[in-house]
C-alpha cells in the first residue's frame, strides 16, 4: 500500500500509449481499481481507462467490466496523499447506513470486491493538489 504512489501512477502513461498504439480511445478519465488487500496491506489492483467496447488482451493488458450493482460514492477534493481519510469517511458512511462492502466476487481462491478511484483532474493541467478531484466508488453487497 505504501508503494502505490511509486508503482501505480507510472502505469497510466504505459496504458495510454498501448491504447494509442492500438487505436483505442478512452471514453473517460483514468482509474485505479483496488480488488483486494491482505492483512499485510498488499493490494491487488488494476489501472485503466473506460472504453466503449472490449479490447484484445495482450500481456498484462486485459479488458474488464465493472460489476452491476449498487455503489457508494464519495467525491474527494484535495491532495492524493490525504485520500485515505476520504476512504475512511466512505467506509464510515457505508457502516453507519447498514451497508456492507462487496468482497465475494471472483474465484473462491481469490475473492475480491470493487473499490475504484476515478481521477477527474489531471495534475499536469491543474498543478495545485488542493484542487484535484477524485471520485471513489465502493461496490456494496446486494441487500436481502
Amino acid at each position: 500500500m505504501k508503494e502505490i504512489p511509486a508503482l501505480l501512477p507510472p502505469l497510466i502513461p504505459q496504458i495510454a500509449k498501448w491504447m494509442a498504439d492500438h487505436g483505442i480511445k478512452p471514453t473517460g478519465p483514468e482509474f485505479f481499481n483496488y480488488l483486494s488487500m491482505d492483512k499485510d496491506n498488499n493490494i491487488v489492483s488494476e489501472v485503466g481507462y473506460p472504453v466503449d467496447s472490449k479490447v484484445p488482451a495482450e500481456a498484462d493488458v486485459v479488458s474488464n467490466d465493472f460489476p452491476a450493482g449498487h455503489y457508494a460514492r464519495l467525491t474527494y477534493t484535495g491532495d492524493y496523499k490525504f485520500m485515505m481519510d476520504a476512504h475512511k469517511a466512505l467506509d464510515k458512511f457505508i457502516t453507519d447506513n447498514g451497508f456492507k462492502e462487496e468482497r465475494s466476487l471472483g474465484a473462491p481462491d481469490f475473492p475480491h470486491g470493487v473499490r475504484t478511484e476515478v481521477y477527474l483532474t489531471d495534475p499536469d493541467v491543474e498543478p495545485d493538489p488542493a484542487k484535484w478531484i477524485t471520485e471513489i466508488y465502493v461496490l456494496l453487497e446486494p441487500s436481502s
